[in-house]
């Protein structure tokens, strides 16, 4: 017999109606990730892959279309670098340096376009820019110009098509620049590059899609700040350390943070007595992520964070075990995603994150796009196995939407189909754990999950 409640169906109902703006998005938790094989290689055989090639120490990027990119240090058994590009399980190596000489940067990617610098000893051979429409590689900025650039440092492209990069100006100065229509704009420098700096050290930037770019910086008047700075000449200060200003909670900064387009910085900081944390701020709130604690999280390694524009930050370090691992946090919960001895696909079969030995697992810094796609380098081996090595692969963990409780007929939207349902089902759940009406889980479906569906109406 089906149980109403009618009295509280129209108050509640009425209530929430009035009371909810439209649009509104309630809390979710952490998304589930659906791990997707890109890429692997050993000495015996490959995967979208020469034999032979290498990628072990690169940083992979990962654009909002899910299209990832990353450097080879060598394509097969040339020991010449290369790009390669691919989405959803695919792709092929894209362009090839001309000989062995030049290094290849890491890439970024955005918009259809791949950016990434090629140099030697003496200095760049000029940015370059592969476009995913057309297959074609250019030089899309060349050293020198009225800047003086000798390197193009960690690269950044926008939705737009403009280029962001630290330059080198000669062997010691440093400028964090954007480039477009043929002109590049420096946004902050040393002294050097911009006259009345009172920066004597820029470290590695992060740009997002409006242009700004935030990083480490060095003060010539002592100790490091954390900051934003725009095209126009206004900076927000993120985050001093204690050099800096004095009572400040960070005794210093690891060197390169995550900027997102909502305009808030991901950044790992020491905080004394060999205590680390990772943390989220816009200058003006500021969550704490993850901090190193015995038997949680044992340690926060030196390897950029990744952020999303969702809110979520990514990093590497290890488990309360002592596994390394990449976690996933958005200043309320925390999850390891991936680590070592995680089961993971693989075009051999089933496979895990290890190795043989005690050399790490990971291969440089986890990246994310802005929905929250999370993208890294591996070591992998046969699952179940103690020995023997499948060789180094790239993975995607695809970002699922979580399932909101209050959606109890799973449809994305939480609306009258779903308070028909929770009604039809008040009462006592027929099968406890089994009873999708019950949205807070209590066992029984009643006025509290009335309340639960009606907050998140939308």
């Amino acid at each position: 017999m089906m149980r109403r409640a009618p009295h509280l169906q129209c108050a509640y109902a009425a209530c929430a109606l009035a009371l909810l703006a439209p649009g509104t998005v309630a809390s979710a938790d952490l998304p589930k990730y659906l791990p997707q094989l890109q890429a692997r290689v050993s000495g015996f055989d490959g995967f979208n892959l020469p034999t032979g090639s290498s990628f072990s120490s690169g940083t992979p990027d990962i654009d909002d279309q899910g299209i990832v990119a990353f450097r080879l240090i060598g394509v097969g058994l040339t020991g010449i670098g290369g790009m390669w590009v691919g989405a959803n399980g695919s792709g092929s190596i894209v362009y090839q340096a001309p000989s062995a000489d030049p290094v290849i940067t890491d890439p970024g990617i955005a918009a259809g376009a791949v950016v990434f610098d090629q140099y030697t000893l003496p200095g760049s051979q000029g940015l370059r820019r592969y476009s995913i429409l057309t297959g074609q590689t250019s030089v899309a900025i060349q050293p020198g110009g009225a800047i003086g650039v000798t390197y193009f440092g960690s690269p950044q492209v926008l939705d737009d098509g403009r280029i962001g990069f630290r330059a080198t100006i000669g062997s010691s100065n440093y400028a964090h620049v954007i480039h477009s229509a043929g002109t590049s704009t420096v946004i902050v420098g040393t002294p050097a590059a911009q006259p009345g700096s009172p920066y004597s050290f820029l470290f590695t930037p992060s740009f997002n899609q409006a242009g700004h770019v935030a990083s480490k910086v060095q003060r010539a008047a002592g100790g490091n700040e954390i900051r934003i700075f725009r095209i126009d000449g206004t900076s927000t200060l993120i985050a001093s350390d204690a050099a800096a200003a004095p009572g400040s909670p960070y005794t210093g900064f690891d060197n390169s943070v995550a900027l997102t387009s909502t305009g808030d910085v991901a950044f790992i900081a020491s905080l004394g007595g060999g205590v680390r944390g990772v943390f989220l701020s816009n200058g003006t709130a500021t969550s704490q992520i993850a901090r190193t604690q015995a038997g949680q999280i044992n340690e926060i390694e030196f390897f950029a964070p990744a952020a999303s524009d969702t809110g979520l930050v990514a990093f590497r370090g290890r488990d309360g075990a002592g596994k390394r691992s990449i976690f996933v946090g958005d200043g309320t919960e925390l999850v390891r995603v991936v680590g070592d001895g995680s089961p993971m696909p693989s075009d051999l079969g089933d496979a895990k994150v290890g190795r043989p030995d005690t050399s790490p697992v990971f291969g440089g810094n986890p990246r994310m796009n802005a929905r929250g796609d999370l993208v890294f380098g591996c070591s992998i081996m046969p699952l179940g196995s103690s020995s023997g090595t499948w060789g180094s692969a790239v993975y995607v963990l695809r970002a699922q939407e979580p399932r909101r409780p209050a959606d109890i007929n799973g449809d994305g939207t939480v609306n009258g189909l779903d308070l028909t349902a929770l009604l039809a089902a008040w009462g006592a759940c027929p099968t406890a754990g089994d009873c999708a009406a019950d949205v807070d889980g209590s066992g029984t479906v009643d006025g509290l999950d009335l309340t639960a569906l009606l907050a998140d109406w939308g």
